[in-house]
């Protein structure tokens, strides 16, 4: 049996980026303390008239230091060169997966587990042959387990 992957609880407001949609799938923790997680290792900065500025591009090192944060513990990253796989070809070769893997397809981060897909356009799960974008280039993999 695969590991669940969480509805999203988007409490941050404003817009649902890929990033947090992610981590929150895999943690089941809220975005708005992903956006203050994220935040801290960035040093919180701030716009010219003083206000935090937003969460929207998130970089490999910020997701995998999240999902430590909240619970996780990093197995493997697995970064691809050219020429990169397709979402399809790297799900077919993956085999029946037990921990999670988030997936950075062509500059946006998706969430995987088993038959389970979670993705900033669907707040709850959904079976990753459905999503429309199968050749999709996959760069980096990380993979997740829940600490126990």
């Amino acid at each position: 049996m695969s590991a669940p992957l969480y509805a999203i609880n988007h409490d941050a407001g404003g817009r649902l980026w890929c990033g947090l949609a992610v981590v929150a799938a895999v943690t089941g923790t809220p975005t708005r303390a992903i956006v203050d997680k994220i935040q801290d290792l960035r040093g919180r900065p701030t716009d010219a008239l003083g206000r935090a500025k937003p969460v929207e591009v998130i970089f490999p090192h910020e997701i995998k230091a999240c999902l430590e944060a909240f619970g996780c513990e990093i197995v493997v990253e697995e970064v691809f060169s050219k020429p990169m796989p397709t979402f399809c070809q790297w799900r077919r070769s993956r085999g029946p997966g037990r921990d999670y893997a988030v997936v950075l397809v062509t500059g946006h981060y998706v969430a995987v587990s088993g038959r389970r897909f979670v993705d900033s356009r669907y707040r709850d799960w959904i079976s990753p042959s459905d999503w429309p974008h199968q050749r999709a280039r996959v760069r980096c993999v990380i993979y997740a387990k829940r600490a126990a």
